[in-house]
């Protein structure tokens, strides 16, 4: 595998990302406007939308590689996690949400990632 082939592939990834929670953060923004849910339903929106994300990040990194598929999801839902801290350390200053906060966002993007991966 040559290094031009991974730098695409990471770029697909990235942008099928963002695109994924761009669309499906409207959506919840949408919903929670409407249906004005508690923090603790937000929170569940969040945290699926992070899934969500990675999940397809995985199945284009497992598809676009053909083997170790499910590796190339977690590195996959990694990429992830990582956009969105350097994004929170942009807008906040800072990425200390607390350690509770960082495994809301490294478990389920890890593992939808790796699901995503082995679905491929």
């Amino acid at each position: 595998m040559s290094v031009g082939k991974l730098g695409i592939v990471i770029g697909k990834v990235l942008l099928a990302e963002v695109v994924v929670s761009g669309v499906l953060l409207l959506v919840a923004a949408f919903a929670a406007l409407k249906l004005c849910p508690s923090e603790r339903v937000l929170n569940y929106y969040v945290m699926a939308i992070y899934a969500s994300s990675a999940f397809v990040g995985g199945m284009i990194a497992g598809k676009s590689m053909g083997t170790r598929r499910f590796v190339w999801g977690i590195v996959a839902g990694m990429v992830y996690v990582a956009v969105v801290l350097v994004i929170a350390l942009a807008v906040r200053g800072n990425v200390t949400s607390g350690s509770v906060g960082l495994v809301r966002l490294i478990v389920p993007s890890v593992l939808a990632g790796m699901l995503g991966g082995m679905m491929s």
